[in-house]
C-alpha cells in the first residue's frame, strides 16, 4: 500500500496496516501508520501508541447471540468513544455524563468469516457493525483527495496519518477486518488515568471555556516511569571534572 514516503524514500504503510488513532476529543479518527514506541527490553509506550491503543467495553445492554454490544474506549482518554457523529463520521466523543451512551458509540464486534481464522480475540480478526446503523459496518473508504504527502499528527514522536484512506461505513460485504492485539505498552498493574473534574479548572481551563479539552494524566509508580520524555530519576550532585565519570549513568 502506496501512502506517502518518509525523508529516506520508505514508506510508513510499507506493511499494509493501518492503525486506529484518535487525534483528540471531538477529532474525526484518522488511520495511520505503525506508531512509535520507546526502545528497550520493557515495552514502552508514547503519546502516539496511547492514542492508538483501545479497548473493548461491554455495554450496560448487549444484542445477545453472541453479538454483544461494545463501546471502543479510547486508552488514555477514558470516558471517550469510537462514535458516529450526525452525518455518519467517526470520531471520538465523550460518553454522556449523565445516562447511558447512545447506540451511536456502541459496536457490535463478530469473527471474520475470513482472515486469520484464529476468531475473536488477542490475534482475531472481527467485524464491527454499528448499534446505530444496523447492517454497516467500519470500513476503509478512500479519501476524495489523495493527492500530497500523508498529514502528520504529532503525539509527542509524531504519528503519521494516511492520505489515501479514512474510516467509514459499509456493508458486510466491505467491512473491514479489525486485527485484534496486545496492546503497545504495558504498564504497572497501580497505574491509572486521572482526569480533572468538570469545572475545576484542570487541563488548561476546565470545562468552562467554549471547546476546552479536559486532559488525562497516567499515575503510575515511580520506579516503573518508562517514557519518551521523562526520566526516573532526578540528580543532585557537585561533582566536577573526573569525578563525574564515577557517578551513576542515570545521573549523566
Amino acid at each position: 500500500m502506496q501512502d506517502g514516503c518518509l525523508p529516506d524514500g520508505s514508506s510508513p504503510f510499507g506493511n499494509g496496516a493501518l492503525w486506529l488513532m484518535h487525534n483528540g476529543e471531538g477529532a474525526e479518527v484518522p488511520l495511520c501508520a505503525q506508531p512509535p514506541v520507546v526502545p528497550g527490553t520493557r515495552r514502552g509506550g508514547t503519546d502516539a501508541a496511547n492514542a492508538a491503543t483501545w479497548r473493548f467495553v461491554p455495554a450496560a445492554e448487549g444484542g445477545g447471540g453472541g453479538t454483544e454490544l461494545f463501546h471502543l474506549e479510547a486508552f488514555d482518554r477514558p470516558g471517550h468513544l469510537l462514535s458516529l457523529d450526525e452525518g455518519g463520521t467517526v470520531r471520538l466523543l465523550p460518553r454522556p455524563a449523565d445516562g447511558p451512551p447512545p447506540a451511536t458509540q456502541a459496536w457490535r464486534r463478530t469473527p471474520c468469516p475470513t482472515g486469520s481464522g484464529e476468531g475473536e480475540g488477542e490475534g482475531g480478526s472481527v467485524h464491527l457493525e454499528s448499534a446505530a446503523r444496523p447492517g454497516q459496518y467500519l470500513a476503509l473508504v478512500r479519501q476524495a483527495d489523495a493527492s500530497g504527502p500523508s498529514r502528520v499528527l504529532v503525539h509527542g514522536p509524531p504519528a503519521v496519518a494516511s492520505r489515501q484512506w479514512r474510516l467509514g461505513l459499509a456493508g458486510v460485504e466491505r467491512a473491514a477486518a479489525v486485527q485484534v492485539e496486545q496492546g503497545f505498552a504495558q504498564y504497572a498493574a497501580a497505574s491509572f488515568w486521572a482526569r480533572a473534574p468538570p469545572g475545576s479548572g484542570g487541563g488548561g481551563g476546565g470545562d468552562s471555556a467554549p471547546g476546552a479539552t479536559r486532559s488525562s494524566y497516567l499515575l503510575m509508580p515511580l520506579n516503573e516511569l518508562v517514557d519518551e520524555h521523562y526520566t526516573v530519576y532526578l540528580c543532585r550532585h557537585n561533582a566536577t571534572g573526573a569525578a563525574v565519570r564515577k557517578l551513576p549513568s542515570f545521573c549523566l
